[in-house]
């Protein structure tokens, strides 16, 4: 699940991306291209997500519950609502997940519960870079299922290191501006296109080609998950869904209820 972005990706028709992972990936599977989230953010979103109930049902509309400035709380589902990864569980699945939970019945991050969801919350988990031993040492015949995040394409990715107001934005966004420095081709902020409720000027284009930057790190990093499934004899018999939370990290887009907010690939 890619944080804060629209179908800026070439299998989904578009001609700036460089996305061959997920091309790849599109190509010998199933697009769904007319798909909406029910929130343009992402605590409400991931709510709907993890349960399969609309957000207003659980009293999870709000973003976020958990600090909101008017009254802090925590969902309470009731108790016939499952999050789908406790079924699984159920049916003898291995469950994973990394540092992000965010589901308005729990806090943000790794750690803050329900324990009923995830067998392993692994904060630094990056099957990227290898499976863990927790699944190459699972019983023989267990099957799992792991939510990974992709925090580069989040809205805190595109800011301006100096723009952050928070130890922890400024963190994201000097780590993102570092890994796109490393690219060997960038996007070109003349070739971007300008949607028509934005000013077409030099910065709205700079940070326009900066999402599309951070989109191919995140297919990089897609495609080091595929080789490392590969690689343990894993890939041919496991299905792999990539989507993202909600629409882009852009104003008009993120927190709105546009298309732009709301429509991901």
């Amino acid at each position: 699940m890619a944080e804060d972005l629209s179908a800026r990706i070439g299998a989904f028709g578009d001609p700036i991306a460089r996305t061959p992972n997920l091309d790849q990936l599109a190509a010998s599977g199933v697009r769904f291209p007319n798909t909406f989230t029910t929130a343009g953010v992402c605590a409400p979103s991931r709510a709907a997500f993890i349960t399969g109930v609309h957000q207003i049902s659980l009293g999870a509309m709000h973003m976020r519950t958990s600090t909101s400035p008017v009254a802090r709380y925590m969902a309470v589902p009731p108790p016939e609502v499952k999050a789908f990864p406790e079924l699984l569980r159920r049916a003898g699945y291995l469950t994973f997940t990394d540092r992000k939970l965010d589901y308005q019945f729990s806090g943000v991050f790794a750690g803050s519960g329900p324990e009923t969801i995830w067998d392993v919350e692994e904060p630094a988990l990056r099957l990227d870079q290898g499976l863990p031993d927790f699944i190459v040492r699972r019983p023989e015949g267990q099957l799992f299922f792991g939510l990974i995040n992709f925090l580069i394409t989040h809205e805190s990715a595109t800011f301006l290191p100096e723009h952050t107001t928070s130890d922890g934005g400024r963190r994201v966004a000097s780590q993102a501006a570092a890994a796109r420095a490393s690219l060997p081709e960038r996007t070109d902020p003349e070739a971007v296109i300008v949607p028509p409720y934005y000013p077409d000027e030099p910065g709205v284009r700079a940070h326009i080609a900066a999402h599309y930057d951070n989109v191919q790190l995140m297919d990089a990093q897609v495609g080091g998950i595929i080789r490392a499934l590969a690689q343990h004899g894993e890939l041919e018999h496991t299905i792999i869904i990539w989507t993202t939370d909600h629409g882009d990290a852009l104003p008009r887009a993120k927190r709105e209820l546009f298309d732009s907010g709301i429509r991901v690939p």
